[in-house]
């Protein structure tokens, strides 16, 4: 995880497993944990999440003019099993936090601010690269973070969240860039993680790509979307991608439109057009009886 971290520029910074008593109550999912004899209230309470020393380590950066930050950390949060607090657990986590522009500005390409796409990308690669792809995310909510949060489930697990610091707290920080944070369950990646490595042969017969345009309500994620697409695309559907968004005047106001790029292939013979066109229209059906989508002509 750290070399390919570092392959998409972060920094891993190491934090304090001891932080003040306020923090660990902003960011507790469980009961927190705190020193009978601390040595001074900043250091009175075990930490129950990583992002309150990484923003601690963001807001000491942007005070030195250093904005542009992606960092990353590997550690043990500590909470008690139960209201009772007789039995503690610890649990590794892998925290990110991203803010600021994407790069430098050169001649190149343009400057830009980060996204929270950028982060979620981010994950997906990281996840990728790990061959964990078998996960899914649906939108929640944290107390932490504003409306634009993605909790990711695996096997009815859960990995960890995405989302953006809430602006309640980037103000305590005096913080005014979004700052886009993420924190992953080590243990549930351990375990899915594929050890296995396979040889993929390169296709010998023509891939066959189709666009498929629909207009959907706009409360319904594009996860369960490309959910269905693949669930309803057949064996020679190789892959899905979302390459345009519009939300605006020309379509009903609780509507979104979408379109994906199909791609078909298979590894023993030349796909017919016909074949493909069987597929999207079952993919088309299954979006129109369980999305209630329609096809945008």
């Amino acid at each position: 995880m750290r070399d390919i971290l570092f392959g998409m520029g972060y920094n891993e910074v190491l934090t304090h497993s001891l932080i003040n008593h306020n923090w660990a109550e902003k960011f507790a999912d469980y009961p927190f944990i705190q020193l009978r004899n601390p040595i001074s209230e900043d250091l009175g309470t075990l930490r129950t999440s990583l992002i309150p020393g990484l923003l601690q380590v963001v807001k000491w950066n942007i005070n030195r003019y250093l904005n542009d930050q992606k960092l990353f950390e590997i550690g043990n949060i500590f909470f008690w099993l139960n209201k009772d607090h007789n039995s503690h657990h610890e649990k590794q986590k892998i925290s990110l936090v991203r803010t600021g522009n994407t790069g430098y500005k050169n001649w190149l390409e343009q400057q830009r601010s980060s996204t929270f796409y950028d982060l979620k990308g981010d994950i997906l690669s990281l996840l990728d690269k790990l061959k964990i792809n078998n996960f899914h995310y649906k939108q929640s909510s944290l107390k932490f973070l504003d409306d634009r949060t993605l909790e990711l489930l695996i096997d009815g697990k859960n990995l960890g969240y995405i989302g953006v610091l809430s602006s309640e707290i980037s103000n305590v920080l005096d913080i005014e860039d979004d700052i886009f944070i993420a924190e992953l369950d080590c243990q549930i990646i351990f375990e899915k993680y594929n050890w296995d490595k396979k040889i993929q042969q390169i296709p010998k017969f023509p891939a066959i790509r189709r666009d498929l345009s629909i207009l959907i309500d706009q409360q319904i994620p594009v996860g369960k979307i490309e959910q269905v697409i693949w669930q309803s695309g057949g064996k020679f559907l190789k892959s899905v991608t979302l390459f345009d968004f519009y939300k605006g005047k020309q379509i009903a106001q609780y509507q979104k439109s979408l379109a994906f790029s199909l791609t078909f292939y298979s590894l023993e013979k030349t796909l017919t057009e016909k074949e493909v066109d069987l597929d999207v229209e079952v993919i088309i059906q299954r979006l129109k009886s369980k999305l209630n989508a329609q096809l945008r002509v």
